[in-house]
């Protein structure tokens, strides 16, 4: 009986391995939610403005998230409210997961703007780095975001 108690407990262990070892990856759910950091303007490497701000990240599902940026800027340099939607997110190791880059696209005051959005969450610290180049101008804005612990 001592056998068969010992057989059914050690059958019972590899199961919860073989099914602890089969638990899906979802990446975008374990980076949604809030982030609070600063966001910074540049054109030309010269900054032209930054914003103390929240940055929220949502999952779609468990591989796309969305990214909602607040607006920034002034004048002619000014950006709306973004919601960049289908964002890929994958687990490069245990606390980094990627946020691959992703095209966007939107039509402000009349004028076409049109970049890229990419970055990572590292220990629960967003790093954001999107472009975006308004009409004809001819070079690009960039914004770097990074999140404070």
């Amino acid at each position: 009986m001592k056998k068969v108690k010992t057989l059914m407990l050690g059958l019972m262990a590899i199961g919860a391995i073989a099914i602890s070892g089969c638990k899906k990856e979802k990446p975008a759910e374990e980076i949604d939610g809030s982030y609070k950091g600063t966001l910074v303007m540049s054109v030309s490497d010269k900054e032209q403005g930054r914003l103390d701000t929240t940055i929220v990240l949502k999952a779609e599902n468990e591989e796309t998230a969305s990214i909602f940026i607040p607006a920034m800027g002034e004048g002619r340099m000014s950006v709306p409210d973004l919601t960049i939607k289908g964002v890929p997110v994958t687990k490069a190791s245990d606390n980094l997961y990627n946020l691959s880059e992703t095209a966007v696209a939107f039509t402000h005051n009349n004028v076409e703007w049109k970049g890229s959005i990419q970055g990572n969450v590292n220990h629960d610290k967003l790093h954001l780095e999107y472009t975006l180049q308004p009409g004809a101008m001819p070079m690009s804005i960039l914004f770097v975001f990074d999140s404070k612990q």
